[in-house]
């Protein structure tokens, strides 16, 4: 063993109390958040011969949308109103991750989830989420709504405001184990209603039939540079092994998941 490799593994061990903390929250949020994501397989489910597969499948309350006027703004035509479901039907358990959660939150900026209409003549357009970063942090522009925050010394408030933003940014994530046949099911984590709001200034012009769907990105990893592999070798991992972790990572990968496409009429 190197002596790079001999510190990097005193590391791991004096961080494992951290990691077994970790892995214990881990898993209290998760019973948590299977309760609200996680719907059971239905009766009869007979999973694909694929070992990892999901379906995505979009939903749509409002059927009836209307072109956007000129002198409108966006927000007063009001939002498409949308559930997606993510279906396992492999064979295999999926942990299913997501930092900046499109489950919970509607959040696109991570890049995996695209919502896309297709006008009347077939052409597929990318619909632009319009609300602002769910994310951004809010602090010095509106009061805490933390009970008694403004009593405490002022020595006090760094620590509760930094909890508070720990407590909301771990809400705002979602790691799930989801067994063959289950599905997890969009919902706000502050609004836990049947769908979600989706706002675009898109104008949906001319009127007619439009097709509405999301597109899920989940492509394989690149391999390792030289840099990487030299970087791990030190480290004590050897190229055969970085190689085998990649592939692993490469079958893991959904590629690119569409969903139905779900008609609306799209009214002058």
């Amino acid at each position: 063993m190197t002596p790079e490799a001999e510190a990097f593994q005193k590391e791991l061990e004096a961080r494992t109390p951290q990691f077994e903390a970790e892995r214990r929250e881990m898993f209290r949020r998760e019973a948590i958040d299977r309760k609200s994501y996680v719907r059971p397989a239905p009766p009869g489910f007979k999973p694909k011969r694929a070992g990892r597969k999901i379906k995505m499948a979009l939903f749509l309350e409002n059927k009836v949308f209307r072109v956007l006027r000129d002198d409108e703004h966006w927000l007063d035509r009001g939002p498409l109103r949308y559930r997606v479901e993510i279906q396992n039907v492999g064979r295999e358990t999926i942990f299913w991750t997501e930092r900046h959660s499109f489950i919970k939150t509607g959040y696109l900026g991570g890049g995996k989830f695209t919502f896309y209409a297709i006008t009347p003549r077939g052409k597929q357009i990318e619909l632009e989420w319009r609300l602002r970063n769910p994310l951004a942090s809010d602090v010095g522009s509106e009061p805490f709504p933390i009970p008694g925050f403004d009593r405490l010394p002022d020595a006090e408030k760094g620590k509760a405001a930094k909890a508070y933003v720990d407590e909301l940014n771990a809400q705002l994530e979602l790691s799930v184990h989801l067994h063959p046949g289950e599905t997890l099911v969009s919902r706000h984590f502050l609004e836990p209603e049947p769908f979600m709001y989706f706002y675009t200034n898109y104008k949906f012009a001319p009127p007619g039939v439009y097709g509405i769907k999301v597109v899920f990105r989940d492509p394989p990893p690149e391999p390792p540079s030289s840099d990487e592999i030299r970087h791990w070798i030190k480290r004590g991992f050897s190229r055969e092994e970085q190689m085998k972790e990649h592939q692993r990572s490469v079958t893991e990968s959904f590629g690119r998941v569409e969903s139905n496409v779900v008609k609306i009429k799209v009214a002058p």
